[in-house]
């Protein structure tokens, strides 16, 4: 459904994305993930034929720069800034969208009803709470009823009630068979809510595919903060670490009654295991597995020493 070659976009002598290539299949989710000034929202107008860049984009099999049109026809696009007309009601703001859509008023009315803003309908947009000024520029988006969904930071300013609101939207979607692109810095939704992820920073793509792809590519490992019921002999260090590395560990710390250990995740078991061999006692135990966030912080290069 959509289609990036080498797109390229500079600013003056500033490149804000750098030779983008990759491609969303119909009825993915595909989260846009990136450090801020990463190039999420520029790639998103890029793709909306918003801006002019080099390369060749393609949105339903239409070309971006020479069908420009017939290629936004297909998609709804929520911007991270809102667009609304604060002096005028939630319906009027709907209508105006609506009638902008070429979206029949019987049409319209009907997609009204079956919304959930039909209780604010003649509340002023700009009295509205930040979730619903978000609810209404998402039930504007969808008047059309468009196959592809672009969401620039779509949950930034919802409270939680809000963003599980969110979720089931997208999911919803999803059903119906959309093709979704959200760029997003809450990173713990993202398993949730889509299929792939594409990694920017700085323009360039670090990283396409699935998440567990991401996680398994970057090579974490799982960590263990053991406490042992009581403190660990100084003469017993060297053999109990030569235990632990036989059983799997890659790196291990020891300090009072606590050992710290870094392993595969396959092999944390035979870990705790080889505590006990060692005729050690273990009084407690934390599991830490790798995650998205881990994954991200580390391919962006941000990733900081968490002990």
């Amino acid at each position: 459904m959509i289609e990036l070659d080498g797109v390229t976009k500079k600013y003056g002598r500033m490149k804000v994305i750098r030779d983008l290539s990759f491609k969303v299949e119909k009825g993915e989710v595909v989260a846009l993930l990136g450090p801020n000034g990463a190039g999420k929202t520029t790639l998103l107008k890029c793709i909306l034929g918003l801006v002019r860049y080099r390369g060749q984009i393609s949105v339903d099999g239409f070309d971006v720069k020479r069908k420009g049109k017939e290629a936004r026809r297909r998609v709804a696009y929520v911007p991270q800034q809102f667009s609304l007309y604060n002096n005028l009601s939630v319906l009027d703001n709907m209508k105006f969208y609506a009638d902008i859509k070429g979206i029949g008023r019987e049409t319209f009315k009907n997609r009204f009803e079956k919304g959930e803003l039909e209780h604010y309908a003649k509340k002023r947009a700009g009295d509205l709470s930040e979730g619903l000024r978000q609810r209404l520029m998402l039930s504007i988006a969808l008047l059309a009823d468009s196959p592809i969904l672009l969401f620039d930071e779509p949950t930034s300013n919802l409270d939680i009630k809000s963003v599980l609101e969110f979720k089931e939207l997208i999911k919803s979607q999803v059903k119906k068979g959309k093709t979704i692109i959200l760029s997003t810095h809450l990173l713990s939704d993202v398993n949730e809510i889509a299929d792939k992820v594409v990694v920017i920073n700085k323009g360039k793509l670090l990283f396409k595919g699935y998440v567990d792809e991401l996680v398994k590519k970057m090579e974490l490992t799982t960590r263990i903060l053991i406490t042992l019921s009581k403190e660990l002999k100084p003469e017993s260090v060297d053999s109990l670490k030569g235990l632990l590395i036989k059983a799997g560990a890659k790196d291990v710390s020891t300090e009072d009654e606590f050992i710290t250990v870094s392993s595969d995740t396959a092999n944390k078991i035979s870990v705790l295991k080889a505590v006990e061999e060692a005729g050690l006692t273990i009084k407690d135990f934390r599991i830490f597995e790798s995650s998205l966030e881990d994954a991200f912080l580390k391919i962006t290069g941000d990733r900081e020493n968490r002990w």
